[in-house]
């Protein structure tokens, strides 16, 4: 059962405040990495915090989407569950479609807004993962580890970089495949969890992606 914060009348779940916390750091380190640049900062911040707010809209939606009957049956309960993974999924989808349309009307290379997300990602996984070390000591701390580790590959430089936002994709995607293995999960098919199979897929479309661009040079 999910552990809730009472706020007069309202029970606020912690998984709530967690996420909170976790946009915050995110916040905190796109402005650390947009002070780099000379790029306006309000403006680029804007785009991208609409992005994830319309995302996290299509994701808690998304419970009517893929859980219509409990959603009917208990209309209220939009407010405490969401459409999972592939509510994730979609919210990202979504997010991104409205960052890269934002992106082109300002005139903006995708790839800066892409690092910016890939950063904030990055910092949000890192604290939203910290409550739970007790669940999993291994995994989660291999998550703060690998996030961790990302954040700082990508702070170091001062371009932005195509070439440098694929690797730390991949690599991410690769330490995600690793793991998944000790998250207790069902494997599905050849021993891997549907998450890894989401990251293969990742991992082979980012070789693609990068042989293309070598290609082009």
């Amino acid at each position: 059962m999910e552990d809730f914060v009472m706020l007069g009348p309202f029970r606020i779940p912690i998984r709530w405040i967690v996420i909170g916390l976790s946009l915050l750091a995110a916040y905190v380190l796109i402005s650390v990495r947009l002070r780099k640049t000379n790029f306006h900062r309000k403006l680029l911040l804007e785009v991208i915090f609409n992005g994830v707010f319309y995302g996290f809209i299509v994701w808690k939606i998304s419970y009517v989407l893929f859980y219509p009957s409990y959603a009917l049956s208990y209309p209220v309960g939009i407010i405490y569950f969401d459409g999972g993974f592939r509510g994730i999924l979609l919210g990202i989808v979504i997010g991104l479609i409205y960052i890269y349309v934002q992106s082109s009307k300002q005139n903006v290379k995708f790839q800066y807004y892409a690092e910016l997300l890939l950063i904030g990602w990055l910092a949000t996984v890192n604290v939203y993962v910290i409550p739970l070390l007790a669940d999993n000591v291994f995994y989660y701390s291999g998550q703060v580890f690998l996030s961790t580790l990302l954040i700082v590959l990508l702070l170091k430089s001062k371009e932005f970089q195509s070439e440098k936002i694929l690797t730390v994709m991949f690599i991410y995607s690769l330490g995600q495949l690793f793991l998944q293995f000790f998250a207790h999960s069902t494997a599905i098919y050849f021993g891997f969890n549907s998450i890894q199979i989401f990251f293969i897929l990742v991992a082979l479309f980012l070789l693609v992606l990068q042989f293309k661009i070598n290609e082009k040079h």
